[in-house]
């Protein structure tokens, strides 16, 4: 790999796990947990149906010489484009920014010529990249914006249900694998968690919290993951991503009260 591909490489990982891995840690912890908790609800289920579509349409990659890095599975459609049209994309329509979402066309025109410059995919996986996204984008707000106010009282059923739902249509079919057990997992127990503490903390935690959050959070999440891709069950994988989405759905409440309390001693001291 010349400097110039090595160039291509570092911008397809915009459209990487490890990416999604860490930005919807950050976000959800750091940052803004009901946008965390949207975001996360939909690329998560992007993810799954991408890994789903890739081995139930079974469309081979590119010849291997013309990979300039190693992939697993099949081409089409392409998981980092539809990946970052739907993570992008959401962003860019939940705060209604123009900015927003010209750098979203920028990055996914981006991302998707660095897969054909990287030889791992054909033209159809991108555009089918970004046609599944686009299409995971418009279902996705019409359930936010028409479904789910209507349903409200059942929301936690849900997000609950739904993962568990995507998992077993992935194990029964056959169609999936890893990718869909590893996104499946960690929605679940992320699930659990909104379900459980709905209310219990803030939206937006001050800076203290968030850096604590993220500190403690982000490296548990990579650690699970990088546990998850070690094991070839995927009930295993499932199970220790669900763990991990819990402890991670859970650590802004626990560190919310560990500071409450610190604050609190700190003043009766100073009191005293």
């Amino acid at each position: 790999m010349n400097a110039w591909d090595f160039v291509w490489y570092l911008i397809t990982q915009l459209g990487s796990d490890y990416f999604y891995v860490a930005a919807l840690t950050i976000i959800y912890l750091g940052l803004n947990r009901k946008l965390g908790k949207k975001l996360a609800t939909i690329e998560l289920s992007n993810i799954w149906l991408s890994a789903f579509l890739k081995d139930f349409f079974k469309i081979p990659r590119p010849p291997k010489e013309f990979w300039k890095y190693p992939v697993e599975g099949y081409g089409f459609p392409s998981g980092h484009t539809q990946g970052t049209t739907v993570f992008w994309g959401y962003l860019s329509l939940y705060f209604s920014s123009v900015v927003l979402l010209l750098l979203t066309i920028l990055i996914v025109l981006l991302v998707a010529y660095s897969r054909l410059e990287l030889g791992v995919h054909s033209l159809l996986d991108v555009v089918g990249g970004v046609f599944f996204g686009a299409i995971v984008l418009a279902l996705g707000f019409f359930v936010e914006k028409k479904v789910v106010k209507k349903v409200k009282t059942y929301i936690n059923y849900f997000w609950v249900s739904l993962p568990l739902i995507l998992f077993i249509i992935s194990v029964v079919s056959g169609c999936g694998g890893k990718d869909a057990a590893v996104t499946t997992g960690a929605f679940f127990g992320m699930a659990i968690g909104f379900a459980y503490l709905k209310g219990s903390i803030k939206e937006k935690p001050n800076l203290k919290v968030g850096f604590f959050n993220i500190l403690f959070g982000a490296p548990s999440a990579f650690v699970a993951y990088y546990l998850a891709s070690k094991v070839q069950v995927l009930l295993i994988q499932f199970l220790v991503m669900s763990l991990a989405g819990l402890v991670i759905s859970f650590l802004p409440f626990l560190i919310e009260r560990v500071t409450k309390t610190q604050e609190t001693q700190e003043q009766v001291h100073h009191q005293v």
